[in-house]
């Protein structure tokens, strides 16, 4: 007995905890993927699936040992009784834990003092990479394809199996062999080993090594030791023989691992174009076993989808659509570009509203004056409460966008986040800092224009009064406002439009240079005879629009239009002062005053003057940030891309890991046709076995005059190949589908790569028109409110008639929002023309991601740019068929005979 607790207690200890099984999985998956990321295009720098401490989906708890989530009280019950049986009574022996989000996660965001997350471009795809559940899955998935690959590899491995065990029995006298005594035995198997060993040629051998004691513990004091070793080898030489049968699976697992490992790697360059721009994104790796609860490939059939009947599988698709827009400018990109996009768009709004109030303001003033009609003061008065509407519409927008937003990052939406970058400050046309001003201008006019109306009596003669005073002192607080305006305007305003014109002179080289290219292009798509399917959108063009000319006069041409509006605003300063000393001398003189006398003082120094001097500020405040916005708008140029789609699917062909997948996955269904058709042959099985004895009591005393050999052979004529047939049928069917899968993939590619150029070219014109449309809308709106500023004419005062024609209001609403309209869309279409050349760079296969999985920009595209470098990026050589490579003989019969019913086509008619 103390022979077998010392057995027993050896067993215990050698068996192993779950944290050593883990680990010893984890070094092997990452061993094996290592081996199939050795090719730096598929890299997978720092791969793992152990998830950052800092993350969201981090568990704190022992891996291997976790304690139970919240659970449904009502099922809960289930877990202690069920069927009125009590259940497993050490479910809670792990503890328990009240959330299975644990918040940890909080204390590591960079958030401000406030707790608001400010991200930039770059930080939202970090906190993506670590926090998105969608990215670990991928991670896992790659990992649980190693699994498949290592469960495929020990198949052929020689694997090991042995227990032992101990059994005490007792006869009754009666019982049969208890020889008309009670007896006792103890039988102990000390070791029953087997070892098996599958070999790549389909054999099976199986040794065994057995190992007893027998004790009698009654009547006799006997004891017996046998020992026996034994073998047996099977090896097919037709059917379920030969490498192409037997290594099927662990080819199809290593494949696969491959196509993954590649697969993870454009899911993650997808993944950055997702986060950034909302399109892009790529299908991630796809396990191809795991299936009906075994390891690796079991229960693979050969046909279906993956070879699993259905279950599972994977497939290649070109994905990545074009991301295309409509309407004038190229629509709005999603993602953290398409949140920077939204911001700019609403900053617009705003600079349109702060311009509707303004001019709002001054057309009261002009109607209390007579010199505009009613009708045309509430025109703008209902546009300005559309536009107001339209802003808060667009600021709801924004807000379920961001929150989407954080969605896809991982994060949930209560965290803060506020999106900064300055890779769209160039678009800012109406700087930031007029809009505040402008806003304050025309709370000024408005304030003005009201206390002025309070000090016109409803009916003559004018009265001093202390309510006239304190509307002159008002006015006199007003007039401060306006002066601290002015000098923000000089401080603060003209410095940023004087930086401005120094960017514009700087970028003058760039615009030449990018406008002589798209002039080029032009040129060569009117002279070349254009191809069947190479049309090109910029052949159309009216060449004047790459006319350049007159643009090294704009900066100066532009800086004199600053300095007139710098020294009107300068000369403001002196206009208010002048102003505030008249109503000081209006309030000291007022009260001796007669009210003919005092009508005209009021008049003149304050009717006449107080608007007018708010409004001439206003005016040219709104000058200045034109001026500013043609100078931003006219620094901007495209980063070039130049490419045919011919030459870009070419590149796609030897560049793009999905399309090596494709090939590969093609293949993997052409082997099948061969792994399906070992099934119709016949069986025959070469068996060869033998075992060996020991003699007397030593049970390593093993002689070969004990043993025994055995050789024979197993026969199975193919008489009933029913089902197999038909799996062999369905697998040359679906190597067809494979290869109609493959081509039709093939188009999809080419079919992308010309939408998205097309789409660039598409956004080389819009850019240049969108710029034009800009320049227009500037001089609409200077137009506009140089109208609103022409003084009556005499004629029209002795008449009695309105100084302002039937339409100014309307031209001035249509400049303004033409404005709006065409920085909306001279951004959409840079935004746009940043998205397809990211898709670009991603649907050419050509893409790089550094270590932090951020886009590495490659600047211009196309051959004279020298990118992409085929060399350097590592594309394998590629060798295109001759168009002229015959057919194989017997593909294209000259006349094929009619099908004729056979036993194997009984359906076929004469």
């Amino acid at each position: 007995m103390g022979i077998l607790l010392v057995l027993l207690l050896g067993i215990g200890l050698c068996s192993c905890s779950r944290e050593k099984y883990r680990l010893a999985a984890d070094r092997e998956a990452y061993q094996i993927i290592a081996e199939k990321a050795s090719d730096p295009r598929w890299a997978l720098p720092g791969y793992t699936i152990n998830i950052d401490p800092r993350s969201r989906m981090f568990d704190p708890a022992p891996l291997d040992a976790p304690p139970m989530p919240p659970d449904d009280p009502t099922s809960h019950q289930l877990m202690h009784r069920v069927d009125g049986k009590k259940g497993y009574p050490y479910w809670h022996a792990q503890g328990e834990t009240p959330a299975v989000d644990t918040q940890q996660w909080r204390r590591y965001l960079p958030v401000d003092d406030q707790g608001v997350l400010t991200l930039d471009g770059a930080s939202a795809v970090r906190i993506a990479l670590m926090h998105s559940p969608s990215y670990q899955q991928q991670l896992e998935t790659l990992y649980l394809s190693a699994l498949d690959v290592s469960a495929e590899r020990f198949r052929f491995d020689t694997q090991f199996f042995g227990t032992t065990s101990a059994d005490l029995s007792t006869l009754g006298r009666l019982a049969p062999g208890a020889g008309g005594g009670s007896r006792s035995f103890l039988s102990l198997d000390v070791w029953q080993g087997t070892a098996r060993r599958f070999f790549t040629t389909g054999a099976d051998l199986t040794v065994g090594l057995a190992n007893s004691i027998l004790w009698q513990l009654s009547g006799p004091d006997t004891n017996s030791t046998t020992t026996l070793l034994d073998f047996t080898l099977v090896q097919p030489l037709l059917r379920r023989a030969g490498r192409d049968r037997v290594m099927e699976t662990l080819t199809l697992a290593e494949r696969t691992l491959l196509a993954n490992v590649r697969q993870l790697e454009r899911y993650r360059q997808g993944f950055y174009m997702d986060i950034m721009t909302g399109v892009g994104g790529q299908p991630g790796p796809t396990r191809r076993g795991g299936f009906f609860g075994t390891p690796g490939l079991g229960g693979f059939t050969g046909v279906g989808g993956g070879g699993f009947g259905g279950v599972g599988g994977a497939a290649f698709a070109g994905g990545g659509g074009a991301g295309g827009g409509g309407g004038a400018g190229a629509g709005t990109a999603g993602g953290f570009l398409g949140l920077l996009q939204a911001q700019q768009i609403i900053r617009n709004q705003e600079a349109n509203i702060a311009s509707l109030r303004s001019s709002l303001a001054q057309l009261e003033a002009f109607r209390e004056a007579g010199r505009i009609d009613f009708f045309q003061v509430e025109q703008v008065r209902q546009q300005l409460y559309q536009s107001i509407s339209q802003l808060l519409t667009s600021k709801r927008g924004y807000q379920d966008a961001l929150d989407a937003f954080k969605r896809d990052l991982g994060l949930p939406p209560d965290v803060v986040i506020r999106i900064e970058d300055p890779v769209l400050d160039k678009f800012k046309l109406i700087d930031v800092e007029v809009v505040p001003v402008q806003n304050r201008i025309a709370d000024l006019q408005r304030s003005a224009g009201q206390q002025i109306l309070k000090l016109l009596p409803e009916e003559p003669p004018f009265q001093w009064s202390e309510q006239l005073e304190k509307g002159l002192q008002q006015l006199i607080s007003y007039l401060d406002q306006l002066e601290k305006a002015q000098r923000d305007v000089l401080e603060r305003i003209v410095p940023r439009v004087e930086a401005d014109l120094g960017q514009l002179k700087n970028a003058l080289d760039d615009r030449i240079e990018a406008a002589g290219r798209l002039r080029q292009l032009a040129e060569r798509a009117r002279e070349e005879p254009a191809l069947p399917g190479e049309e090109r959108l910029i052949r159309d063009v009216d060449p004047s629009l790459w006319d350049v000319a007159q643009l090294p006069q704009l900066p100066e041409q532009l800086g004199s239009q600053k300095e007139a509006v710098a020294g009107r605003v300068h000369e403001h300063a002196q206009a208010i002062e002048q102003a505030k000393d008249e109503l000081r001398n209006l309030i000291a003189q007022g009260p001796t005053l007669a009210p003919e006398a005092l009508a005209m003082a009021i008049q003149e120094k304050v009717v006449a003057t107080v608007p007018a001097l708010i409004a001439a500020l206003s005016a040219d405040v709104l000058e200045l940030s034109l001026v500013q916005a043609r100078a931003r708008a006219e620094s901007i140029t495209l980063v070039p891309v130049e490419m045919t789609w011919r030459e870009a699917v070419e590149i796609a062909r030897r560049c793009r890991l999905d399309w090596m997948n494709a090939r590969a996955a093609l293949v993997d269904a052409w082997r099948l046709i061969r792994f399906n058709a070992d099934s119709l042959e016949s069986v025959l099985d070469v068996v060869f076995s033998g075992d060996v004895r020991n003699t007397g009591d030593n049970p390593l005393r093993l002689h070969s005059a004990t043993g025994t050999l055995r050789v024979g052979v197993q026969f199975d004529a193919p008489l009933t190949r029913l089902l197999e047939r038909n799996t062999y049928r369905q697998a040359l069917i679906e190597y067809q589908q494979a290869r109609r899968n493959y081509y039709r993939f093939e188009d999809g590619v080419a079919t992308q790569l010309r939408a998205i150029l097309r789409q660039i070219e598409l956004n080389q014109v819009n850019f240049e028109l969108r710029r034009e449309a800009l320049r227009v809308a500037v001089a609409q709106v200077e137009s506009a409110r140089l109208r609103l500023e022409e003084p009556p004419r005499q004629t029209q005062l002795e008449a009695g008639a309105a100084a302002l024609g039937p339409t100014t209001a309307q031209n001035l609403l249509n400049a303004l929002n033409a404005l709006r309209g065409a920085q909306d869309d001279f951004l959409s279409v840079w935004v746009n023309y940043e998205v397809q050349r990211g898709l670009l760079d991603l649907s050419l296969g050509t893409m790089r991601l550094d270590e932090q999985g951020l886009w590495i920009d490659p600047g211009p595209i196309g051959k004279r740019f020298g990118y992409p470098d085929l060399e350097a990026l590592g594309a394998e050589p590629w060798e295109e068929l001759p168009p002229d490579l015959p057919a194989p003989p017997g593909i294209f019969p000259e006349a094929a005979p009619p099908p004729h019913a056979t036993d194997d086509n009984p359906s076929s008619i004469e």
